[in-house]
């Protein structure tokens, strides 16, 4: 495994800038995409990477695969947090969401130089460091506090030089942090405890008229196609129905979208251990969908596994561990599709080299279909070792017995439909090879 001090060390953004140029204040970022590919990795690092031990909750690759799981497990341990950036800058009373406003030192300073003098400047920096910090530190646990306090007190908690060591404490407030662009175009950390509008149940009945699933006063199909609404919509954003801050996430994706707001919200959830970006830069309809996270090498994967191995892409070569990410595209609802329920598709996914910052889209670690028979056989012979959501009810951990078997392996069936409709008639035969074996 790379040494943690060492995780993405040697990537270089767009003009040659480094993740050291920006912690050591050489460089801002003014660039969306910029900004982008740098939270990206900076997530990465300190929400996967610095967090992963040899006994790290890994996910399954399949968890990445639409439509996705309710994930049962709770690891408190773990990283979480959630993000909206901004392509502007911020107008706080016009704002749609709630949060504190944090202020950028050097701009305040700056602008009052002429009018002061340098003891009255530096006593004005101080204040100003002071109310930002003051607006974090209620919302830390009790022993992170005095931490924080020391390591930031007379520092700009704006600065994106600040924001790499800033997401240790970040990661342990329950809501989110607000990036966005000052008054000279560069991007600061600028709000936090954010609350993200979440009017759920105007959305869901709004989404479930327009598609035809209920009507007005129809209390009857309501109650019959709700969850079916209700799922086919968080899935549109790349979540299940879930917790609070996934739910809030994807819906004020969609109230952006709506407003046309350049935008990007980004959640890790200590239950899924996934990244989720939801994109809206480019003001389409819908935002783009990317999920990030440490999956195994599946089992017969042998020539990629031995590839993987020699180009240094492994986090943990015992454990086959690399840095996956895929990107979705969104599907209209159409009641006419063989798949009615098909929200959202892999269109891509690629492998992240742990020191360069390299993506290889050629490994194919998802759909393998080598991977699906070996992974069928286990369950049918009891030698499967996973979880998986049993009809939303709870966990499979096991395939020992006959009961645990044939509900893991409805399951899982059911959870790879999708997949099951684009194989060829030879994958067919071999399927029924196992199930006869």
């Amino acid at each position: 495994m790379a040494g943690k001090t060492h995780f993405f060390s040697e990537v270089r953004l767009g003009e040659g800038l480094t993740l050291k140029a920006i912690r050591l204040g050489e460089a801002a970022i003014r660039d969306r995409h910029l900004l982008k590919d740098y939270l990206e990795f900076v997530h990465i690092k300190k929400g996967l990477l610095e967090p992963y031990t040899a006994d790290y909750p890994l996910i399954d690759g399949r968890e990445l695969l639409p439509s996705f799981e309710i994930n049962f497990a709770e690891y408190k341990f773990l990283p979480s947090f959630s993000m909206v950036a901004f392509n502007r800058t911020l107008d706080y009373q016009n704002e749609c969401f709630q949060f504190d406003l944090l202020h950028s030192i050097a701009e305040v300073v700056a602008a009052k130089a002429e009018a002061k003098s340098s003891r009255k400047l530096a006593l004005t920096r101080e204040r100003l460091a002071r109310e930002n910090l003051e607006k974090i530190y209620p919302h830390l646990t009790l022993e992170l506090r005095s931490r924080f306090k020391q390591r930031f007190l007379y520092r700009d908690l704006s600065e994106l030089a600040n924001y790499e060591e800033m997401l240790g404490y970040l990661f342990h407030m329950d809501r989110a942090h607000v990036i966005a662009q000052d008054d000279v175009g560069e991007f600061r950390l600028l709000g936090s405890y954010a609350s993200f509008p979440s009017e759920l149940d105007y959305e869901l009945k709004t989404f479930g008229k327009r598609i035809g699933k209920f009507r007005s006063k129809e209390n009857t199909r309501y109650e019959a196609n709700r969850y079916f609404v209700y799922h086919f919509l968080m899935e549109l954003y790349g979540f299940p129905i879930a917790s609070e801050r996934r739910t809030s996430s994807a819906l004020f994706a969609r109230k952006l979208s709506r407003l046309k707001e350049q935008y990007l919200i980004k959640v890790l959830g200590c239950s899924d251990r996934v990244i989720t970006s939801l994109c809206g830069f480019e003001q389409k309809s819908f935002p783009l969908v990317e999920k990030v996270a440490l999956v195994p090498v599946p089992r017969g994967m042998e020539e990629e596994h031995n590839q993987l191995k020699s180009r240094g892409f492994y986090v943990d070569e015992d454990r086959r561990v690399v840095i996956l990410k895929v990107t979705y595209m969104q599907h209209k609802y159409n009641k006419n599709n063989v798949q009615e329920d098909r929200a959202l598709s892999v269109v891509k996914q690629e492998v992240i080299h742990p020191i360069t910052g390299e993506k290889q889209d050629s490994y194919n670690i998802l759909k393998d279909s080598r991977s699906f028979l070996i992974t069928l056989n286990d369950i049918i012979r009891g030698e499967f070792k996973g979880s998986i959501s049993y009809k939303g009810w709870g966990q499979i951990n096991s395939t020992k017995t006959h009961d645990e078997r044939l509900k893991f392996l409805y399951a899982w069936l059911s959870k790879n439909q999708r997949r099951i409709t684009g194989y060829s008639k030879e994958f067919f035969e071999d399927i029924r090879k196992v199930l006869n074996g």
